[in-house]
């Protein structure tokens, strides 16, 4: 599942029973300015939806983050999720999605 926006991945969050989402080994760059930043992380990500079979999916990836300091502090200007391996019943993120009332 591609997510294009923070809505469409907080939609499909919202319908889960239980999520955690662990991100490690953080590796920053800073700009020569100092305004902008990259990073790259690994994430685990563990969802629950109970009822639906296998109730659990685990994806495992790296995050590569851009950001840019503002005046209310440094915020996320890009995000991309380059899934490593998953694991688990996938089919309930389509449940969630449904859950949350986000797919029809």
């Amino acid at each position: 599942m591609l997510f294009r926006s923070v809505g469409a991945a907080a939609a499909v969050m919202e319908g889960m029973d239980q999520t955690q989402h662990l991100m490690l080994n953080h590796l920053i760059d800073f700009s020569a300015d100092g305004e902008s930043a990259t990073c790259v992380c690994n994430l685990v990500a563990e969802h629950l939806l109970a009822g639906e079979g296998d109730p659990t999916s685990t994806t495992r990836g790296i995050y590569r983050d851009r950001f840019v300091r503002t005046a209310d502090g440094w915020r996320i200007t890009h995000r991309i999720l380059q899934v490593t391996w998953r694991e688990g019943n996938l089919g309930i993120f389509e449940v969630a999605l449904r859950r949350s009332g986000a797919l029809a």
